[in-house]
């Protein structure tokens, strides 16, 4: 029997985007062999393509494109709207 989570929140974010906000927070010589657009493309389509293969299951997808505090509340939103189903 294999345990499930409840729910699940995957963060999405363009590999463009998130390499701007890497850049942004860190040191070019801080950045990590993986933090390239080929590497955070290829991630992120895996991810996709395992969030569409998995229907009826309590994943929920949302968009990092947006503050600390935007993104927060999004989260929130899909644990309270999951605790109301």
């Amino acid at each position: 029997d294999i345990r499930k989570p409840d729910l699940v929140s995957f963060l999405d974010l363009e590999p463009q985007k998130s390499l701007e906000r890497i850049s942004a927070s860190r040191d070019a010589s801080a950045i990590e062999i993986y933090e390239n657009m080929t590497y955070l493309t290829k991630i992120r389509a895996t991810f996709t393509e395992v969030i569409n293969s998995l229907p009826g299951e309590n994943i929920r997808v949302i968009s990092a494109d947006a503050s600390i505090e935007e993104v927060a509340d999004r989260i929130f939103a899909a644990v309270k709207e999951y605790a109301l189903l």
